[in-house]
């Protein structure tokens, strides 16, 4: 970070990882994003428990980055339109590799991240009058973002189904 570098961090949104004193620095570190989202949306799929047919795997994942760019393009959640199929057994590990899909998803941000910064050199290099304007905008973009990428609010998931819980009823 001290060089300037952009990260993502992500693991499953039930993990005890979460709650390690270091993650928790780096989650409320201003300038940090916090997104939650659902595998099944981004086309990560499992065999079914009766193993004839792939279903979709809903395994809700939090992530954590500095990059806005990375951020906007991880937040999707299941749409519910689909059945799912719990990780349990020996169904866990293939679900480590990324879908197609999630993987688009990271390029597409680290390509965000990199044309902006590129951006940003290009006004530097060639001395923008209106560079302070230009860079007041983007603050203002920033904390709107910042807004939308706040802490996550409280939720519970089923361990077996990985399906949000309605928390008036969970004791």
């Amino acid at each position: 970070l001290r060089e300037g570098r952009f990260f993502v961090h992500e693991h499953p949104l039930t993990a005890r990882s979460w709650n390690e004193p270091c993650i928790q620095k780096i989650i409320k570190h201003k300038g940090f994003f916090t997104t939650r989202v659902h595998m099944c949306a981004y086309g990560m799929k499992t065999w079914s428990a009766d193993g004839t047919k792939m279903t979709h795997a809903r395994k809700p994942t939090k992530n954590v980055t500095n990059s806005i760019y990375v951020a906007d393009q991880l937040k999707r959640r299941c749409s519910g339109n689909h059945e799912h199929t719990p990780l349990v057994n020996s169904r866990a590990g293939p679900a480590a590799i990324y879908p197609p899909m999630l993987v688009d998803a990271l390029c597409r941000g680290i390509k965000g991240q990199h044309d902006a910064e590129m951006n940003l050199l290009t006004i530097a290099k060639i001395g923008v009058t209106d560079a302070a304007n230009i860079s007041q905008e983007a603050k203002e973009s920033q904390s709107r973002s910042n807004k939308s990428h706040e802490a996550d609010e409280e939720y519970a998931i089923d361990d077996v189904s990985g399906s949000e819980l309605n928390l008036d009823q969970v004791k």
